[in-house]
Parts: C-alpha cells; structure tokens; sequence
C-alpha cells in the first residue's frame, strides 16, 4: 500500500487547491505588500516576514483568474524549496489533509500541456487542484507573456 501523501489546502475563489506540506514553510495573515519596478507582471511585490524579504506572488494572475485588491482576511502561503521562496496569495488556508495516490488523477495523464497544476485530487462532494510548487515559484516564467 502506498504512503498518503501529505498536503496544504487552501481556496481562491471558493475553489480548493492544494500544495506538497514538504513545500510549505507556512501559513500567516497578509501584510502590506511593498511594489518592485519592473517585477514580472504577477509579482505584487515584497514583504518582509520575520525580518525575511519574501516575494509575493499574485496568484489570481497566475491562474488567470479575476483580479482584486490584497483583503485583510486573505492570507500568505510561503513556499520554498533549495533554491527560492516566494509567498502566494490565497483566500484562506483550510488545513492539512491527506490523500492516497488513487485519489489523485495525474494532469498529465488528462490535460498534457497544462503548467500549474500537477493533479486533481478528488473527494467525496469536490475536487482539488493540486499545484506544481516548481512553476509557481517560477514566476518569472510568464514575463513576456503578460509584458
């Protein structure tokens, strides 16, 4: 029998995503986002956590999904691994769960091509999304494209 794995669920527009738990450092209430000229189109800006300056990723953008101004109940995921770490913005962190590989649906194995999510997860009443942690801290990727 495989391992659950273990992941961190949050939303963005009443959608549930999710993140690997071996990539989230944490989870904290947003702050104020200071802006960087000429950052790729779907950077907010820096923030300084705990005497940290972490880039903030403006995860609407890189969804595509509507945009809206930073909300004091949204909250900073932060995300790392040996080479960089960024914060993204979400609506709200729901928990940590964990999920058997039978569960999980590959992306690959449906839609090919498709960047920021690595599989869906499906429960008994929804689906997750369960997010490529590489292409997200990779937001410099998209420059030209939104450019």
């Amino acid at each position: 029998m495989d391992t659950p794995e273990s992941y961190v669920v949050f939303t963005i527009d009443n959608q549930g995503y999710a993140l690997n738990l071996n990539v989230v450092e944490r989870a904290v209430c947003a702050a104020e986002v200071t802006p960087l000229p000429g950052a790729p189109d779907m950077v907010l800006g820096v923030v300084n956590i705990h005497g940290r300056l972490i880039t903030v990723i403006n995860t609407r953008k890189r969804f595509n999904l509507p945009v809206r101004e930073l909300d004091p109940k949204d909250k900073f995921v932060i995300l790392s691994d040996s080479k960089r770490i960024a914060a993204i913005v979400v609506d709200d962190v729901t928990g940590i769960m964990e999920t058997a590989a039978e569960d999980v649906l590959l992306a690959k194995d449906v839609f090919p091509d498709i960047e920021n999510v690595e599989g869906i997860i499906k429960l008994a009443d929804s689906i997750i999304y369960w997010l490529n942690h590489d292409n997200i801290l990779s937001y410099d990727k998209g420059r030209d494209q939104h450019s």
